[in-house]
C-alpha cells in the first residue's frame, strides 16, 4: 500500500477513555487523541499526564512510516505484570506531531472503555 493510499488522521476525542486491566484502572482521561488510520482499528492515545500506572521501559521498539519510532512500556496492575502494555511515538513524524506525550494501551493487554459525549 503506497502513501498516497494510507492514511492517519489524528483528533481529540470528545468524551472520556478509561484504561483497566486485572481490574484496576491504569489511566483516565477526558484529553485522548482518537487516532484513525487506514487498515486498523481506531486508537485511543492518552497523554501521559492521565496515566494512573507506573510505567516502566521495555527494550521492544517499533517503527511505523506513517507515525514513526515506537518505545514501549510495562507495568503492573494489581501485582501482576504486563510487559509492552502501552507504546508511544517521542518524536513522531511531522504528520502526526501531536502523538508526542500520548500513550496508546495495548487492546490485547488491556480493556479500554470509552463514554462519547
Amino acid at each position: 500500500m503506497g502513501k498516497e493510499s494510507h492514511t492517519v488522521e489524528v483528533r481529540p476525542f470528545r468524551g472520556t477513555v478509561r484504561v483497566e486491566a486485572n481490574g484496576a484502572t491504569l489511566a483516565s482521561t477526558t484529553r485522548a487523541l482518537l487516532l484513525e488510520e487506514t487498515g486498523y482499528p481506531r486508537r485511543f492515545y492518552v497523554p501521559e499526564a492521565d496515566i494512573e500506572a507506573e510505567l516502566s521501559p521495555n527494550p521492544r521498539r517499533t517503527h511505523c512510516p506513517f507515525k514513526g519510532d515506537a518505545a514501549y512500556a510495562n507495568t503492573s496492575a494489581n501485582g501482576l505484570p504486563i510487559e509492552a502494555v502501552a507504546w508511544s511515538y517521542p518524536n513522531p513524524i511531522a504528520d502526526v506531531p501531536d502523538l508526542a506525550g500520548h500513550w496508546c494501551f495495548d487492546p490485547g493487554k488491556t480493556e479500554t472503555v470509552v463514554e462519547e459525549e
